[in-house]
C-alpha cells in the first residue's frame, strides 16, 4: 500500500494515550505515518509526544499549537502539514484514545486502497450481531436524532456523521481541509456539506462510503460536555445557512 499519514489530535491526553499500541501499529506498517496535534495541551502531553517521536524521528510527528484551537482547527492543522511536507496517497484522522483500535483503522485504508470509486470512508458505530460498539444509551439515542437532523439537512443518507475515524484520498483531503470551519465539534458535518458543493451529490453518494466498524469502545475523559449539546443546534442553523448561500 501507498503512504498512509494518520493525524492525531491531542488536547490532555496524558492519561490516555497508549504509546505501545501505537508504536506496535507502526513496527507493523512500513507505510504508516503519524501527525500528533498537541492542541494546547496544559498537562504533560508534550514532553510525552516529544519522547514517544525519538523512538522513530522519520515517521512520527508533532505539530505543537500553544493555544487549545479545538479538535477541528487541530485536525485541519495536522492535515494541511501532512498533504504539505509527507504528500501522503491516503490520510486520515483517529481520536487519541483509541476508541476505534488500530484494526479498524487497518481495515480501512485498505478498503480505500482496494476501491477506485470510493475516495472517502467514514466510520460508522452500527450495533449489530459480530460487532463489539459500547456507548452510553444517552449517546447512542441522542446520535440518532441527531444524524437524522443531519441527514435530512444534507439529502444524505449519513447514519453516523460524527465517529472519529475517517480516511480519504489526499486529493479530496487538499479540497476538504483547504478553508476554516465555522464550528469545532461539528466540522464533520460541514466536511459532508463541503463535499456536496463541491463534488455535486451523486458523487458524494458514490465516493463516500460508511463504514460498519467490528470494534468501538467509549473511553472515559470525553472532551464533549453536556453544555456543548446546547450549541449543536445553533451551530447546525449555522452550518445550513452558511454552504446553503456558498452552493448559490
Amino acid at each position: 500500500m501507498q503512504t498512509c499519514a494518520i493525524i492525531i489530535p491531542c488536547y490532555n491526553e496524558s492519561t490516555r494515550l497508549n504509546f505501545d499500541l501505537i508504536d506496535k501499529y507502526l513496527s507493523e506498517h512500513d507505510d504508516g505515518v503519524l501527525v500528533f496535534v498537541n492542541d494546547g495541551s496544559t498537562d504533560d502531553t508534550s514532553e510525552l509526544l516529544d519522547e514517544f517521536k525519538s523512538r522513530d524521528p522519520a515517521r512520527i510527528y508533532i505539530i505543537d499549537l500553544k493555544v487549545n484551537s479545538g479538535k477541528a482547527q487541530a485536525i485541519r492543522s495536522g492535515m494541511l502539514f501532512a498533504l504539505d511536507k509527507i504528500k501522503p496517497a491516503y490520510i486520515g484522522y483517529f481520536d487519541a484514545d483509541l476508541s476505534t483500535p488500530f484494526s479498524e483503522i487497518d481495515r480501512m485504508f485498505t478498503l480505500l486502497d482496494r476501491n477506485e470509486k470510493t475516495k472517502v470512508i467514514f466510520g460508522s458505530r452500527v450495533k449489530r450481531m459480530g460487532s463489539i460498539i459500547e456507548r452510553s444509551l444517552i449517546r447512542h439515542y441522542a446520535g440518532r436524532i441527531f444524524a437524522t437532523l443531519v441527514s435530512m439537512l444534507l439529502g444524505l443518507p449519513v447514519y453516523d456523521s460524527q465517529c472519529g475515524a475517517k480516511v480519504m484520498t489526499a486529493e479530496r483531503a487538499s479540497a476538504l481541509f483547504k478553508d476554516a470551519f465555522l464550528t469545532t465539534w461539528l466540522f464533520d458535518v460541514e466536511l459532508l456539506f463541503r463535499y456536496k458543493n463541491h463534488f455535486g451529490t451523486d458523487k458524494a453518494l458514490l465516493e463516500i462510503y460508511e463504514y460498519p466498524l467490528y470494534e468501538w469502545k467509549a473511553k472515559k475523559g470525553s472532551r464533549i460536555r453536556i453544555f456543548h449539546l446546547l450549541f449543536i443546534p445553533i451551530d447546525l442553523i449555522k452550518i445550513y445557512r452558511h454552504y446553503k448561500s456558498a452552493k448559490n
